[in-house]
């Protein structure tokens, strides 16, 4: 073998690095081809029509006409748009969104109210507006998360 000229080993592990780049990029292809569209399809939901926050809506807590979201799911961008709740209380959080479906302590949070089915068009869990208190019962923070 001549100076200049590749080993035998060095070609071996060219030629393993393709087949792993080979493999990678498949797998990168599949990843694209299958999540893409599920991702696009759970993010443009025509059922999906945000409503202003109307009190009385929350508290009836009804589906809307497609039957797929309740007037809460359809309401909980405005409303925390509208209120940030750090420092309330629980009785000012209920006062203003009565009482709470979750009155007790979960995982993660001190009380929540059911949102019902999560957003998406392909929805298996139910989400839930949890508040989550201090130790002086403020509250320091809120958010929707499905389960």
């Amino acid at each position: 073998m001549s100076e200049g000229e590749p080993s035998s080993s060095s070609q071996t592990r060219v030629s393993i690095n393709r087949r792993a780049l080979f493999a990678i990029c498949i797998l990168a292809l599949v990843v694209i081809v299958i999540w893409v569209p599920f991702l696009i399809v759970n993010l443009v939901d025509p059922d999906f029509q945000p409503k202003p926050f109307e009190q009385q809506a929350w508290l009836e807590n009804r589906q809307d006409v497609s039957g797929r979201y309740s007037d809460r799911m359809l309401m909980v961008d405005d409303l925390l748009r509208q209120h940030d709740f750090t420092g309330w209380t629980r009785g000012q959080v209920k006062e203003l969104l009565g009482t709470p479906d979750y009155p007790s302590a979960g995982s993660g949070y001190d009380f929540a109210y059911d949102l019902g089915p999560e957003r998406g068009m392909i929805s298996v869990d139910y989400a839930l507006l949890e508040f989550s208190l201090t130790d002086q019962g403020a509250v320091q923070g809120c958010t929707v998360r499905s389960h």
